[in-house]
């Protein structure tokens, strides 16, 4: 009876391991996505925005958010990484030629508050597409450890 109650525990303990490296996982992912694709929308001037789109487009790169969906079951365009990483593109190529126009050209602030509202309208879907890549021990690991835990306390109890 003993055992049970020990296993248990230890099962419990685990799951709950799993959801915290699953929150810290989420949190590292939207520190290197999200946050550069804020303060991409807040920049003074192109060259900055240029900066912090370039980031965001290689921390996007080196996770692998290139391709795939934000979503197991219900998949749209709107949750397509690989469209979402397209529009960070051409963003970017964008970027590139507006940082060459004079600043205080009407068209440089005209295409400058274009791409900030781009930016802004854009949903990176990063703790969705964490969850969606890591799903087997994120929802279903820990889910599964979780309720054999429980199973194992009550048997130990009883």
């Amino acid at each position: 009876m003993k055992i049970y109650s020990i296993l248990g525990v230890i099962f419990v303990l685990a799951a709950i391991t799993m959801w915290a490296l699953w929150g810290i996982g989420s949190f590292q992912l939207r520190r290197d996505t999200e946050s550069f694709l804020e303060r991409a929308q807040v920049a003074a001037n192109a060259q900055d925005m240029y900066e912090y789109m370039s980031q965001l487009q290689k921390n996007m790169e080196e996770r692998g958010m290139t391709e795939g969906h934000a979503a197991l079951i219900f998949r749209t365009p709107e949750n397509d990484m690989s469209l979402i990483y397209k529009a960070i593109v051409s963003i970017n190529e964008r970027l590139l030629v507006v940082r060459n126009l004079p600043k205080d050209d009407t068209t440089y602030q005209v295409a400058l508050d274009d791409l900030r509202g781009t930016a802004r309208e854009l949903n990176l879907f990063a703790a969705d597409w964490f969850a969606v890549s890591n799903w087997m021990w994120t929802r279903l690991g820990s889910f599964v450890t979780f309720i054999l835990g429980a199973v194992l306390l009550v048997k130990g109890i009883m």
